[in-house]
Order: structure tokens, then C-alpha cells, then sequence
């Protein structure tokens, strides 16, 4: 990362936005979860008719669609949380491009495959640019772990602390 980049992202002024992203995240990340729950309670106990028959046979149904996006919801909401607790000890740069990624990716998916269990209307191709949106915060997110020398800093710092 450049050292401009660095300095912007670590500056005075920054902290406010950053905090900001980070708690929208993790707020984004609770509701999104929750969201999941309920998903997962619908596609559980709703009758038959409230979704979408699958044609052909081979094809998913809309309560199957539901409780796929329930489960893709509650596990990319937990990562969310857990990432924006997590944040502070990764390099910040890949941090946030996966914790904004993670969270569009997310919303556009579940969202859209959601809607389509019910047959309402939403753009199909929502789902599959959010599924990879989501695959690509995985893998930039794999990016996000300090180098050696960052993550030794980090640990003499708090052990100065805690002293």
C-alpha cells in the first residue's frame, strides 16, 4: 500500500469515517443476521402456495431459494460483525473494500434470491453479481492480514500497555 493511501486512512481526520463504516457494518451485520433468522422461520413454517412452485421439478422451490438466503444471510451477517470487531488489527485498506463488499455482496443476493422465492419483482442478475461481490471480499479479505513486522508492532504495543 502506498504511503499516502496509509497516511490518509490513519490520519486525524479519518477516525470519524472509519468508526462510522465500522459500526454501520457491524450494525448492518446484526440486522442482516437477524434477517436470516426470520428468513429461516418463514421458509420453515409458511404453506406451500406463499412460494414459488419450481418449474421444472429439477429446479429449486421458492422455499428452498428462502432457506438458501437465510443461511447465506445469517453466516455473511456474523462475518460482518465479526470483521468489523476485527478490523483495527488488519491492514485497513482490505479491510473496508471487504467489509463494503461483504456487506453489498450480501445484501444484493439474499435480496434478490428472497424476493424471487415469493415472486416479486427484482433484477435476476442482482444475484449473481452480489455472489461474487461476495467471493471477491472472501478473497480480499485474505489480503487483509498485517505483514509480519505490522503484526509484531501490534503485539509489543499492547504487551506496553498492559505493563
Amino acid at each position: 500500500m502506498s504511503p499516502h493511501l496509509s497516511q490518509a486512512l490513519t490520519a486525524p481526520s479519518r477516525p470519524n469515517v472509519i468508526h462510522s463504516i465500522l459500526r454501520g457494518s457491524f450494525i448492518f451485520g446484526a440486522l442482516l443476521s437477524a434477517g436470516g433468522l426470520i428468513s429461516a422461520a418463514l421458509a420453515a413454517h409458511l404453506p406451500a402456495h406463499f412460494f414459488v412452485p419450481a418449474v421444472p421439478p429439477s429446479l429449486p422451490d421458492g422455499r428452498h431459494m428462502l432457506a438458501t438466503a437465510a443461511g447465506m444471510a445469517q453466516w455473511q451477517g456474523a462475518a460482518l460483525c465479526l470483521l468489523a470487531l476485527a478490523a483495527s488489527r488488519l491492514r485497513p485498506l482490505p479491510a473496508l473494500c471487504a467489509l463494503i463488499g461483504m456487506g453489498g455482496g450480501a445484501l444484493m443476493f439474499c435480496g434478490t434470491v428472497t424476493l424471487r422465492a415469493f415472486a416479486l419483482p427484482c433484477v435476476p442478475l442482482l444475484a449473481p453479481v452480489g455472489g461474487m461481490g461476495l467471493i471477491l471480499s472472501w478473497i480480499l479479505l485474505g489480503f487483509a492480514f498485517p505483514g509480519r513486522k505490522q503484526w509484531l508492532d501490534s503485539q509489543n504495543a499492547q504487551e506496553q500497555k498492559k505493563l
